[in-house]
């Protein structure tokens, strides 16, 4: 989720704008590299989480625990895309407050610890994902042993 936030200036430290369309946006910093988002499950803007979401599709052991894995995953996916566009929004918000002459000081912090908030419970739903990765190997290894 670090591409949410605005690239600001390196002299003044205040949000860049450009205008697109007519209309001033604000530039965010680039997505993380893409090797990166190639196997790293739970970044918003990879195809990994498909991918891994075909995967477990094609898992035909202990269907209902793997189900229950997919179901949890989905969500977790869902619920970090959901939070990728809340901390856009309040970066976004907080870009426009430095813009602003008089700063309300409260309003900042508070912004401030929202996104760091949000960089919290990213992380959370990372350990979530970690721990379905583990389950699903472990469920995995159950069924080889069987064999």
């Amino acid at each position: 989720m670090y591409h949410e936030k605005v690239k600001t200036n390196s002299i003044t430290k205040l949000p860049i704008k450009k205008c697109v369309d007519g209309k001033d946006v604000f530039i965010r910093v680039k997505l993380c590299n893409i090797n990166l988002r190639q196997k790293r499950l739970g970044c918003a803007h990879s195809s990994v989480n498909l991918r891994f979401n075909a995967l477990l599709d094609k898992i035909k052991v202990d269907t209902n625990k793997v189900n229950k894995i997919k179901i949890k995953f989905n969500q977790t996916i869902n619920n970090i895309y959901l939070l990728d566009h809340k901390k856009g929004n309040l970066e976004k918000e907080y870009a426009n407050l430095l813009l602003r002459n008089n700063i309300d000081l409260n309003k900042k912090h508070n912004l401030q610890n929202k996104i760091e908030d949000c960089v919290l419970i990213h992380n959370n739903y990372l350990n979530t994902l970690s721990l379905l990765k583990v389950e699903l190997i472990k469920i995995i290894n159950q069924n080889i042993l069987k064999e």
